[in-house]
């Protein structure tokens, strides 16, 4: 069993549409996938359409307030429900958070090319998708104004940098609310990415926990380095279920891996991942 539970794909800040993505993982072997774009449900009519050997799981990648990184991935097909309405609402906050942060980008004289301008006018008009900093970064990497994303976001668009503008997002226990009463499963993304000591983060785990926050994504790449157990334990302690994803936008990511990559290390896989198809049901 090969699965990959945190993707992303054009329709948010990947590179290949949902169905390049799903002829990717087949190739790679993938038992099942999950195509998590952020804040946008409007890759899954895409993937509804393909018909190979991998395993479709519908989900979502929202971002929250107020920390740095801080994600939830959420489960289950929300087509049609409150969390889609909700989504729709911070997808168009979304779009003139792009504008202003291009109008930042101009005033500090960075251009970018005419089929670039023509893309980003498109995106903006489409209700679903929405331009996002990972595609500015991309564009000033492409204009050559620096030499990676990594860079792009230190000089210009990370928090207190000079492109940035703050994102509208949801509190964790309003996601929570939406997702719990839509019959969605909440996950939580990459913790380790949140830089924070694990007595805080269990702090806000068993919070988040009562909240009903139903799981954690142990198996992920910024949680190599630390390691996974830690992790793991924290969330069987407090009884959520367990995940893993590449986390895949780019096969030249310098940050995360490419489909199936935590599949290796994901010590419990099978089970783990019964245990969240059941909860889909």
């Amino acid at each position: 069993m090969k699965p990959d539970l945190h993707m992303h794909s054009t329709m948010s800040d990947g590179v290949r549409t949902p169905e390049e993505l799903y002829a990717y993982c087949e190739s790679l072997g993938l038992s099942h996938m999950s195509l998590t774009d952020h804040d946008t449900y409007a890759g899954l009519d895409h993937l509804d359409r393909m018909n190979g050997h991998v395993q479709t799981i519908p989900g979502v990648e929202l971002s929250l307030k107020p920390m740095r990184s801080f994600h939830l991935l959420v489960y289950g097909d929300g087509r049609g429900t409150p969390m889609h309405d909700r989504i729709l609402t911070l997808a168009e906050a979304r779009r003139g958070r792009a504008q202003s942060m291009l109008e930042k980008l101009h005033a500090l004289g960075c251009r970018f090319s005419d089929d670039w301008y023509a893309w980003f006018e498109d995106m903006q008009k489409h209700p679903t998708r929405s331009v996002g900093r990972m595609h500015l970064a991309r564009a000033l990497v492409e204009a050559q104004y620096v030499r990676s994303v990594g860079e792009a976001f230190d000089r210009y668009l990370s928090e207190g940098r000079p492109a940035y503008v703050p994102q509208q997002r949801m509190t964790m226990q309003e996601a929570l609310e939406v997702a719990l009463g839509c019959g969605l499963v909440p996950v939580l993304a990459h913790p380790r990415e949140l830089g924070i000591a694990d007595e805080i983060l269990e702090d806000l785990v068993r919070t988040w926990t009562d909240q009903g926050l139903m799981g954690m994504e142990v198996y992920h790449p910024s949680a190599r380095r630390k390691g996974f157990e830690s992790l793991e334990n924290m969330a069987r302690r407090y009884k959520l279920l367990v995940t893993g994803g590449s986390d895949y936008h780019d096969t030249y990511d310098e940050t995360h891996g490419i489909p199936g990559s935590m599949a290796s290390v994901w010590k419990h896989c099978e089970e783990d991942l019964g245990k969240l198809l059941e909860k889909l049901k």
